[in-house]
């Protein structure tokens, strides 16, 4: 049995210029990416969160099995994998090479997690017996749980940096991004760990486990992603049935308030069409119209409806007076404004409701002066 020791792995890496180096370097930056594409796969909407992420456990695996100088199969692999997405959700335009830097960042984090796990793992690298808890326990701990904080903190902090994320979402995306490298690794390296090319002698009660203790973990691991896909897919129907029932009722809605204006501007059509026909309604004639619309039942919502006047300032005196006569010596034309025209109510029913809006010069904010002077549709 061979296991990895620090004079192997000075070994394996070394020699970088080997062809077989650069031959597994390129190798694992393509297996990098297919495990990436299968990470992504597993996204679920609509926030896009990626469950698991093998390629970090295909990433200390191949350094296990193969040295640390293939790491830059690691980032090469990684960084092809984020720019590629980066271009496909970024906005045309020159910032583009914003979207590489992300991807560098990315990937150096990721080739740094596997060279920490496999540095660490070397301390772990005689034989290991699974019946021996407390020693398993530390090797997980130390070679899995303790690496993983270093992706996702250097990605979540270039995400944060370059603006591609809010802090609202920092401790969500971090989360996520930790349990999909720690799954992905737990995932992964037992697969290696109990086939013959393993790097260290997994033992149980003293009984060498290969080969077939591979198999089962392939297995398992088949059937977890298996799960993963199906749960996904019953994600995304349900998602998919969530959205369709959200779009029928914004459109119910869209429907139902299309219908309530059209209700309004027919009743506000009428109340033009009435005052045109008389040159002088007194409030006397506005309250019993408006009585007889019966506002709460036939308009609900809608408080009250009004007439105003347009004036000069000279017209706002005699205009004052006469409606003082009309409703009063409180009445009062407020909201003084230093401009012409005014445009004052002079009518409003419900009285009782509305009367602090009687004599109001809509002329005092800019918004409903504009209103005031749009051109209006005929009855």
């Amino acid at each position: 049995m061979e296991n990895i020791e620090p004079t192997e792995a000075q070994t394996k890496g070394a020699g970088l210029l080997r062809p077989s180096v650069w031959r597994d370097i390129i190798l694992l930056a393509i297996c990098y990416y297919i495990a990436g594409r299968i990470g992504i796969s597993l996204a679920v909407p609509p926030g896009y969160a990626t469950i698991i992420w093998p390629a970090s456990g295909v990433a200390l695996c191949a350094l296990l099995a193969r040295g640390s100088a293939r790491w830059p199969g690691i980032w090469l692999g990684s960084f092809i994998l984020n720019a590629v997405v980066g271009v496909d959700n970024a906005m045309p335009g020159p910032a583009n090479w914003q979207v590489f830097a992300i991807a560098a960042a990315l990937a150096s984090g990721a080739a740094l997690q596997a060279l920490v796990g496999f540095s660490i793992a070397l301390r772990f690298a005689d034989d290991v017996d699974l019946t021996d808890f407390r020693r398993v326990g530390r090797a997980i701990f130390a070679v899995i749980v303790v690496p993983c904080l270093i992706a996702p903190t250097i990605g979540v902090a270039t995400l944060l940096f370059s603006g591609a994320s809010g802090l609202d979402m920092a401790w969500s995306n971090w989360s996520t991004w930790y349990m999909g490298d720690l799954l992905g690794v737990l995932l992964t390296l037992p697969i290696l760990l109990f086939s013959s090319r393993s790097p260290v002698a997994v033992r149980w009660n003293g009984q060498l486990l290969r080969e077939i203790h591979s198999l089962v973990a392939l297995s398992l691991v088949a059937t977890l992603l298996l799960t993963f896909y199906a749960w996904k897919f019953i994600s995304e129907q349900e998602y998919g049935r969530a959205k369709n029932s959200f779009s029928t009722m914004a459109s119910n809605s869209e429907e139902a308030l299309r219908h309530r204006i059209q209700i309004y501007q027919t009743g506000m059509q009428g109340a033009a069409a009435f005052v045109a026909s008389s040159h002088n309604v007194t409030p006397t004639e506005w309250r019993n119209y408006i009585d007889r619309l019966d506002l709460a039942r036939a308009y609900p919502g809608m408080r009250g409806i009004g007439i105003f006047e347009q004036a000069e300032d000279t017209d706002i005196p005699a205009l004052a007076e006469k409606l003082r006569l009309q409703y009063g010596e409180q009445f009062r034309i407020h909201a003084q404004v230093q401009r012409e025209p005014h445009y004052i109510i002079t009518r409003i029913e419900p009285l009782s409701a509305n009367y602090a809006a009687l004599g109001l010069d809509l002329a005092f904010e800019e918004g409903r002066r504009e209103a005031t002077r749009c051109p209006r549709p005929g009855p």
